[in-house]
Protein backbone atom coordinates (compact mmCIF):
# COMPACT_ATOMS: atom_id res chain seq x y z
CA UNK A 1 0.00 0.00 0.00
CA UNK A 2 3.09 2.44 1.17
CA UNK A 3 4.72 1.79 -2.32
CA UNK A 4 1.55 2.55 -4.31
CA UNK A 5 2.56 -0.74 -6.60
CA UNK A 6 1.19 -4.19 -7.13
CA UNK A 7 3.54 -6.19 -5.09
CA UNK A 8 4.56 -9.23 -6.70
CA UNK A 9 1.76 -8.77 -9.20
CA UNK A 10 -0.62 -10.17 -6.43
CA UNK A 11 -3.82 -7.28 -7.59
CA UNK A 12 -3.25 -9.26 -11.05
CA UNK A 13 -2.73 -12.94 -9.71
CA UNK A 14 -6.08 -12.04 -8.08
CA UNK A 15 -7.94 -11.06 -11.05
CA UNK A 16 -6.58 -13.65 -13.33
CA UNK A 17 -7.74 -15.91 -10.76
CA UNK A 18 -11.33 -14.54 -10.87
CA UNK A 19 -11.60 -14.80 -14.56
CA UNK A 20 -11.41 -17.84 -14.73
CA UNK A 21 -13.00 -18.64 -11.68
CA UNK A 22 -15.76 -16.61 -13.46
CA UNK A 23 -15.19 -18.88 -16.94
CA UNK A 24 -14.74 -22.26 -15.81
CA UNK A 25 -17.46 -22.01 -13.27
CA UNK A 26 -20.00 -22.54 -15.99
CA UNK A 27 -18.32 -25.66 -16.97
CA UNK A 28 -16.86 -26.78 -13.40
CA UNK A 29 -15.41 -29.78 -15.32
CA UNK A 30 -13.27 -27.92 -17.49
CA UNK A 31 -11.34 -27.49 -13.98
CA UNK A 32 -9.86 -30.55 -14.18
CA UNK A 33 -8.54 -30.61 -17.23
CA UNK A 34 -6.67 -26.85 -16.72
CA UNK A 35 -5.88 -25.64 -13.32
CA UNK A 36 -6.60 -29.27 -10.90
CA UNK A 37 -4.96 -31.68 -14.01
CA UNK A 38 -2.54 -34.07 -11.89
CA UNK A 39 0.07 -33.38 -14.81
CA UNK A 40 0.32 -29.35 -13.95
CA UNK A 41 2.43 -29.82 -10.73
CA UNK A 42 5.07 -31.44 -13.08
CA UNK A 43 5.21 -28.72 -15.73
CA UNK A 44 7.08 -25.71 -14.92
CA UNK A 45 5.61 -22.55 -13.22
CA UNK A 46 1.99 -24.34 -13.38
CA UNK A 47 2.37 -26.24 -9.59
CA UNK A 48 -0.59 -24.91 -8.01
CA UNK A 49 0.73 -25.28 -4.49
CA UNK A 50 3.70 -22.72 -5.38
CA UNK A 51 1.13 -20.04 -6.70
CA UNK A 52 1.98 -16.63 -5.53
CA UNK A 53 -1.39 -16.23 -3.49
CA UNK A 54 -0.62 -20.04 -1.87
CA UNK A 55 2.55 -18.68 -0.77
CA UNK A 56 2.03 -15.45 0.38
CA UNK A 57 -0.64 -17.14 2.79
CA UNK A 58 1.85 -19.78 3.91
CA UNK A 59 4.35 -17.58 4.98
CA UNK A 60 2.12 -15.13 6.74
CA UNK A 61 0.54 -17.95 8.70
CA UNK A 62 4.40 -19.15 9.53
CA UNK A 63 5.62 -15.53 9.96
CA UNK A 64 2.49 -15.34 12.74
CA UNK A 65 2.88 -18.66 14.29
CA UNK A 66 6.98 -18.17 14.74
CA UNK A 67 6.83 -14.53 16.40
CA UNK A 68 4.56 -15.79 18.89
CA UNK A 69 2.40 -12.71 18.14
CA UNK A 70 -0.25 -12.66 20.77
CA UNK A 71 -3.46 -13.60 18.59
CA UNK A 72 -5.31 -10.80 20.41
CA UNK A 73 -2.78 -8.01 19.21
CA UNK A 74 -4.16 -8.20 15.87
CA UNK A 75 -7.93 -7.68 14.44
CA UNK A 76 -7.87 -9.44 11.28
CA UNK A 77 -9.42 -12.52 9.87
CA UNK A 78 -6.34 -14.28 10.20
CA UNK A 79 -6.00 -13.94 13.64
CA UNK A 80 -9.87 -14.42 14.29
CA UNK A 81 -8.94 -18.21 12.60
CA UNK A 82 -6.01 -18.61 14.61
CA UNK A 83 -7.81 -17.98 17.42
CA UNK A 84 -10.79 -20.34 16.78
CA UNK A 85 -8.07 -23.07 15.69
CA UNK A 86 -6.35 -22.57 19.46
CA UNK A 87 -9.67 -22.93 21.13
CA UNK A 88 -10.98 -26.50 19.24
CA UNK A 89 -7.66 -27.66 17.16
CA UNK A 90 -9.86 -31.17 16.97
CA UNK A 91 -13.07 -28.94 15.39
CA UNK A 92 -10.70 -26.12 13.30
CA UNK A 93 -7.68 -27.41 12.14
CA UNK A 94 -4.77 -25.51 10.87
CA UNK A 95 -5.58 -26.65 7.46
CA UNK A 96 -8.81 -25.03 7.96
CA UNK A 97 -7.22 -21.94 8.76
CA UNK A 98 -4.67 -22.28 5.66
CA UNK A 99 -7.75 -22.92 3.76
CA UNK A 100 -9.87 -20.08 4.63
CA UNK A 101 -7.03 -17.44 4.69
CA UNK A 102 -6.28 -18.20 1.28
CA UNK A 103 -9.59 -18.43 0.11
CA UNK A 104 -10.54 -14.68 1.70
CA UNK A 105 -7.25 -13.39 -0.42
Amino acid sequence: MESGSDLEGAIKTIDDVQWYDGIIGQIPEWDFAFRRNPITKYLPGMDPSKSLITRMAHEELEKRKKSGEKIIDRKDLLSQLMAANEKTPEKFKEGDVFAIAHGAM
